[in-house]
């Protein structure tokens, strides 16, 4: 996670406490952990502590597809970097669905030798 990430999150993430550490353990290489707070954060269930902020979702999802991708289960971090991107071009977040595009072409893009297509998707 970069500078730019950090920032966006320490904006956005006071309201909810599961992705903040979702991003502690995708930190620490603790993947599995990462993906079930991820989880977690995504739930829209209130009583249970989750949120309903397009942003938490998008962050949230983001976290979910580099943890699949260290995890080598690039068909679901795809799937993950996708589902960030879209719902944040449906809510107008443009810089959150940069950050997206920009992760699936260096999680999963790059590795299976498609990086062109995504730095044409980023462009």
């Amino acid at each position: 996670m970069g500078i730019d990430e950090v920032a966006c999150c320490q904006s956005w993430e006071y309201l909810n406490l599961f992705l903040p550490v979702a991003h502690v353990y995708e930190k620490l290489g603790i993947h599995e952990a990462a993906l079930r707070h991820a989880q977690a954060a995504m739930s829209t269930d209130l009583t249970r502590a989750g949120g309903v902020a397009p942003t938490i979702r998008v962050l949230a999802m983001s976290v979910q597809g580099r943890a699949f991708a260290a995890l080598g289960r690039t068909a679901d971090a795809a799937a993950a970097f996708e589902a960030a991107a879209d719902e944040a071009h449906r809510y107008g977040l443009w810089l959150f669905e940069a950050f997206a595009l920009r992760d699936l072409k260096l999680s999963v893009l790059d590795g299976i030798g498609h990086g062109d297509h995504g730095s044409r998707r980023l462009g």
